[in-house]
């Protein structure tokens, strides 16, 4: 064991060397993970924007879209003096429709239009639009109209948002109406030279935050950092056997840290469960919804009691299909109810005799988040960088192997679920006794 001690132990000061090593890594906080949108494409998108085309709050944003027009766009040809004269608009409305454009960089006689994705969905016939719509602006001068597309990695769009419907007919766009360009590689570079640009102080610390931040969700700065560890690792026969030692476990070690937590949860929850007619199935429950497969669930079966009779019974708009209320751990911290299959273990899809059942019992109309598919009512806890994250363990999932910041923790979001619960039962329909 004491050979995983002093492994662990060069792992830590690797990293801590790697840090002073690389200074462009900030430790300051940072404002885009601070307000939690570091993964909200529309306000990511339009902080591109305004560094192309707020001229009054960068006063370099002029140079720095001659260079994301080369760099990024890898235009040629441009309309002398495009740059100088463009407009840049973040959610460009296209005329008589909802359609709105990412971002929009265009004169008199050239439009650009840029459909930015980050992790949303393609809507349909969204890149068919779009282009068209651009097109139309640039055919009276005889310009070729190209969409960029611009996601994490350089993906092509969905058949689905390249394709139109008109009547039997469908059209779609070909390979050469767009051209897919990515955060990872075309923005990071852009930013660099940027960030070469950029003289005033606080516009460049802003810069260096949000390159950091690009950096951080396409994973550049995590694969650099890996190659130093990786090369710790495989330094000697002896250190790669005990590196090997310790990844035959961690799985292990993950799932125990992530099923402690929902154990010691679930026994902070019996004063809740009781007051609010809910029942414990006792154990925890992996991946029951199809979508994450290192998902851990507790579940509570939703009581109700008969007055007259003072016997409780299940919620079951069918057999052996069962309102229950749940707490899910994935990379962040869930509840909510959903009807669940005590055969197959599974929550089941909604249906019209669901939605009936889980109108009569729970006040829907006052819930942030409705009829998900399989879940009827839902909520975070807590935001994505706020929760523990027990399969790719960040931080505060290390923190709560420790008993007295697991307890903090939970003793926290106990509230945070009575305050849930207490908004989303029908207390009268279930016979909750009122304090």
């Amino acid at each position: 064991m004491s050979e995983i001690k002093k492994l662990l132990e060069k792992v830590n000061t690797r990293q801590s060397e790697y840090k002073s090593t690389h200074p462009d890594i900030s430790d300051s906080i940072n404002v885009f993970d601070i307000l939690g949108i570091s993964h909200k494409e529309v306000i990511m998108c339009r902080m591109l924007g305004d560094l192309i085309g707020n001229k009054a709050r960068h006063p370099k944003a002029e140079r720095y879209l001659e260079l994301f027009l080369s760099m990024v766009l890898k235009c040629k040809d441009l309309p002398e003096g495009f740059a100088s004269k463009a407009v840049v608009t973040n959610e460009y409305i296209i005329p008589g429709t909802d359609r709105r454009i990412d971002l929009a960089v265009y004169t008199e006689n050239y439009f650009i239009p840029i459909e930015v994705k980050i992790y949303a969905e393609d809507k349909e016939s969204q890149c068919y639009d779009y282009f068209h719509y651009s097109e139309s602006r640039n055919k009276d001068f005889g310009r070729k109209t190209l969409l960029y597309y611009l996601t994490l990695y350089g993906k092509s769009p969905s058949n689905e948002s390249l394709s139109k419907k008109f009547g039997n007919k469908t059209l779609s766009l070909k390979s050469e109406n767009y051209a897919a360009i990515s955060w990872k590689d075309a923005i990071v570079l852009w930013l660099d030279a940027v960030l070469n640009e950029a003289e005033d102080k606080e516009e460049k610390a802003l810069i260096r935050q949000y390159w950091e931040v690009i950096k951080e969700m396409t994973g550049i700065s995590e694969e650099a950092k890996s190659d130093e560890i990786v090369k710790l690792l495989t330094a000697d026969e002896e250190t790669f056997k005990t590196a090997a030692l310790i990844g035959k476990y961690i799985e292990a070690a993950k799932s125990h840290n992530a099923e402690v937590f929902l154990l010691e949860m679930n026994k902070a929850m019996k004063v809740v469960a009781k007051k609010f007619n809910l029942e414990s199935r006792g154990k925890i429950y992996p991946d029951i919804d199809f979508k994450f497969k290192e998902a851990h669930y507790l579940i509570y079966d939703v009581m109700k009691l008969n007055k007259s009779t003072n016997k409780y019974s299940y919620v079951e708009p069918e057999p052996n299909k069962r309102l229950c209320f749940f707490i899910e751990i994935y990379c962040r911290l869930d509840v909510g109810f959903a009807f669940y299959d005590t055969k197959t273990n599974l929550f089941e899809k909604n249906s019209l005799n669901y939605k009936n059942c889980a109108e009569e019992y729970l006040l829907t109309e006052k819930a942030i988040h409705t009829y998900d598919n399989e879940y009827i009512i839902w909520d975070y806890l807590c935001e994505k960088d706020a929760a523990p994250n027990f399969s790719e363990p960040n931080g505060l999932a290390a923190q709560l192997t420790e008993a007295d910041k697991r307890d903090e923790f939970i003793s926290k979001y106990i509230n945070e679920i009575r305050n849930f619960l207490e908004n989303a039962l029908n207390k009268d329909k279930l016979g909750i006794k009122t304090e």
